[in-house]
C-alpha cells in the first residue's frame, strides 16, 4: 500500500531511484569485466606496449595536451582519452583500470587484492626493461616522468613528484634483488598475489629464552602485578594544513593552502581536522597531549610508534623530515 501511496504522489522520483540502480548495476558490471580483463593481461605484452608509447610520446605523434575525461562511465577506449590509439590493447586496458581509481582505493585502504598484484608485476617488469639493457637511472626517470605527462591518472605534480623521489631507491632494491616481480608483489600483497612460496622469506624469529623478564623501572605498578601503557602512532601532523582549504581536491593529500578551490562549503576542511583526505592540525595533536595529560597522569610508559610526516610522499625529503 504504502508503496503504491508513493507511486502517485511522486513517480518522477521513483523512477530516478529505479534509474540510478540501474546505472548503477551496469557500471559495477563493467568495472568487473574490466578487472578480470586486466588479471588476464600478458604483462610482457603490457611493457612492450609502454615503451612504444614511450616511442610515439617522444617523436611528437602525440600531442602534449593531454587529459583524461573525468567521466568514468565512458568505458570504451577509442572515446576515453587523446591518443588512446597509440597504446595498445595492454596498456590501454591498464590505463581504463587505472582511471577508475581501483589501484588506489586498494592502496590507500590497504585493502589489496589482485588488481594490484597484477599492477605491481607490470610496474616491476617495466623496471626490469631498463636493468635488462643496462639502461641508466637518468633515462628510467625521464621515461617515467614522460609518462606521467602522458597517462595522467593522478595529478601531473604528484606523478612526477613520487618518480623523482623513489626511482633511485627503486630501481636499487630491484637491481639487487634475486627475486622475479612475482616473489617480490607476492612478498608485500600476499595472498592477493596468491603467495608464492620464496625460501628466503622463511625465517625463524629470534626471541629472548623464557622466565625473563623486565625490570620495572618506574615502580609505580609492582604491586598490582601490571603496568599501564599508551600506545601512540600514526599522528601524521601536517604543518600545511589550513582550515576552510579544499578536502576533495582529488590528490592523495588535500586541506591545504594549495588545494585547489573550494566548490562548496561541504568540502571546506574543518578546525580540528578533517575524515577526508587530510592529516592532522598542530592544534589537535597538542589538544591530544594536554588530554593525556589530564586523564592519564599515572602512566608507567608511552610507546610512540612513528610515522609522523603528513602524506605527500612526492614532495618530502629526508632534510625535511628531520626538521
Amino acid at each position: 500500500m504504502r508503496i503504491a501511496i508513493l507511486w502517485i504522489l511522486c513517480p518522477c522520483t521513483l523512477l530516478a531511484v529505479l534509474s540510478g540502480l540501474v546505472s548503477t548495476a551496469y557500471i559495477t558490471q563493467q568495472q568487473e569485466d574490466l578487472e578480470r580483463k586486466v588479471n588476464n593481461l600478458d604483462l610482457n605484452e603490457v611493457v612492450t606496449d609502454v615503451q612504444n608509447y614511450l616511442k610515439h610520446l617522444k617523436n611528437g605523434s602525440i600531442s602534449d595536451d593531454r587529459n583524461f575525461n573525468s567521466d568514468f562511465q565512458l568505458f570504451d577506449p577509442s572515446t576515453n582519452m587523446p591518443g588512446h590509439r597509440y597504446m595498445g590493447t595492454g596498456l590501454s586496458t591498464m590505463v581504463d583500470l587505472l582511471q577508475l581509481g581501483k589501484v588506489a582505493y586498494e592502496f590507500e585502504n590497504s585493502v589489496f587484492g589482485a588488481t594490484s598484484c597484477t599492477f605491481c608485476k607490470a610496474a616491476f617488469m617495466f623496471l626490469k626493461f631498463y636493468m635488462d639493457r643496462d639502461m641508466e637511472l637518468v633515462e628510467v626517470v625521464s621515461d617515467g616522468k614522460m609518462l606521467c605527462k602522458g597517462i595522467m591518472v593522478v595529478s601531473l605534480r604528484v606523478c612526477i613528484g613520487l618518480v623523482h623521489m623513489f626511482s633511485k631507491e627503486v630501481m636499487m632494491v630491484v637491481k639487487r634483488s634475486s627475486h622475479t616481480p612475482e616473489q617480490m608483489c607476492g612478498f608485500m600483497f600476499g595472498e592477493a598475489c596468491e603467495n608464492p612460496h620464496n625460501p628466503d622469506h622463511e625465517w625463524t624469529p629470534l626471541v629472548p629464552p623464557t622466565g625473563s623478564h623486565p625490570s620495572n623501572r618506574s615502580g609505580r605498578s609492582s604491586e598490582r602485578g601490571s603496568i599501564s601503557i599508551l600506545h601512540l602512532s600514526d599522528t601524521h601532523w601536517d604543518p600545511l594544513y589550513r582550515v576552510g582549504s579544499n578536502a576533495e581536491c582529488g590528490e592523495p593529500l588535500c586541506c591545504r593552502e594549495d588545494s585547489g578551490e573550494v566548490k562548496s562549503k561541504m568540502d571546506r576542511a574543518g578546525y580540528w581536522g578533517d575524515f577526508r583526505k587530510c592529516d592532522t592540525p598542530l592544534r589537535t595533536i597538542e589538544a591530544m597531549y594536554r588530554h593525556i595529560a589530564a586523564t592519564h597522569p599515572t602512566l608507567d610508559m608511552i610507546y610512540w610508534t612513528g610515522d609522523l610526516p603528513a602524506h605527500d610522499i612526492w614532495n618530502q625529503t629526508k632534510e625535511g623530515n628531520k626538521e
